[in-house]
């Protein structure tokens, strides 16, 4: 009865009670049955009982009825709530699928302009320009890896300005009067 409308609750209760007389008057007409007396249980058989049999009838009709009809509302209130949770879910893909491309393209920007840095940075080396400041703008693997490059021009820069001063017969100077000496720049 609890997932019944209000309606279908009176009717299920008047039904209750004319059920209840029925089955009351129908255990009058057997009783009167076994004292033989055919003739009055005939008669109440015929009129009280088809009356409260009828009237039985028209209220389970009418319940049956309510009943198809509130399935009816519930169906196209599920496929409302149905079709509005399809959309809910298609908007949160595709909101998804945007930030994902967002921070996906974010992130390959990033390791491409690091990148480029530190390939324009060892281009100058070879080209022989030992004088570019590297910009270390990341902190991950590729700004490790542009601090090692700003760390090399820096050893090649010290190197070339020993060679120079070797060469120009200055022989007082050595790595260590330069901006970084280490590694193989001491032994020489």
């Amino acid at each position: 009865k609890s997932t019944l409308s209000a309606k279908s609750v009176v009717l299920i209760s008047i039904l209750e009670i004319e059920l209840n007389n029925y089955l009351k008057l129908s255990k009058e007409i057997r009783r009167l049955t076994k004292e033989n007396g055919n003739k009055r249980a005939f008669e109440i058989s015929s009129s009280q009982g088809r009356i409260l049999h009828d009237q039985a009838a028209t209220l389970m009709t009418s319940i049956v009825s309510k009943s198809g009809g509130q399935l009816t509302i519930d169906k196209k209130e599920s496929e409302v709530t149905y079709g509005d949770s399809n959309t809910s879910m298609l908007i949160l893909i595709i909101v998804a699928i945007l930030i994902c491309t967002g921070l996906a393209f974010w992130v390959i920007q990033n390791i491409t302009n690091s990148l480029k840095i530190a390939k324009d940075a060892v281009n100058k080396v070879a080209d022989g320009n030992f004088s570019n400041n590297i910009e270390i703008a990341s902190e991950d693997e590729i700004g490790d890896l542009l601090e090692r490059i700003k760390l090399m021009v820096t050893k090649l820069r010290g190197s070339v300005k020993l060679a120079k001063s070797v060469a120009d017969g200055d022989l007082t100077k050595t790595a260590e009067d330069y901006e970084y000496s280490g590694g193989e720049l001491d032994i020489a």
